[in-house]
């Protein structure tokens, strides 16, 4: 698992390529450092995600001290309460609203919505909604990418929503 744990030293930024210009080595440089940055931030929230993952997940509860005889009941209330609030989130699916500028773009509004209609339900974007806040709930956070495919339908290309894991995201701290 690639995630960095609190006590972790952030590397150095290291020497760019001398081939490169001027101009692009100072654009590495000031990516770099941006990228550090973002990492030192994150830290916070990184100390509690393996955590919170093995929690809901694995099943992991509070430790109890017990003899090995004895029983050891452990109901998962985290993972119910989770699932849930995903179910009662995601019960309707969201509406989109193409809004025209003319009288005359309503009949390519209603063409977008039928469009967006059927690629929910073809590509099963409700399920990378549910994927996504699922995620929001054990790390706090959810990244999803919407993106043009060209390889969907058959090569005639398509919109498609898929998972970022958040381990590899970086938030700008300064962002809200």
């Amino acid at each position: 698992m690639a995630y960095s744990s609190e006590h972790e030293t952030m590397p150095e930024v290291q020497s760019v390529n001398t081939s490169q210009s001027e101009g692009e080595q100072n654009i590495v440089k000031r990516a770099m450092e941006m990228l550090q940055k973002a990492k030192r931030f994150r830290k916070r929230y990184d100390k509690d995600w393996h955590d919170n993952y093995e929690f809901v997940i694995g099943g992991r509860q509070w430790p109890v001290e017990r003899a090995r005889w004895r029983f050891n009941e452990a109901v998962n209330l985290a993972w119910s309460a989770i699932m849930t609030e995903i179910g009662i989130q995601t019960d309707a699916k969201p509406k989109f609203e193409f809004m025209s500028q003319e009288a005359t773009d309503e009949p390519f509004m209603e063409v977008l919505r039928s469009i967006n209609d059927r690629n929910w339900e073809k590509y099963g974007w409700n399920n990378i909604v549910q994927s996504a806040m699922f995620d929001s709930k054990i790390y706090h956070v959810g990244h999803a990418i919407v993106e043009w495919d060209p390889y969907l339908d058959n090569g005639l290309g398509d919109v498609s929503i898929r998972m970022l894991d958040p381990f590899y995201c970086y938030w700008d701290p300064i962002a809200e």
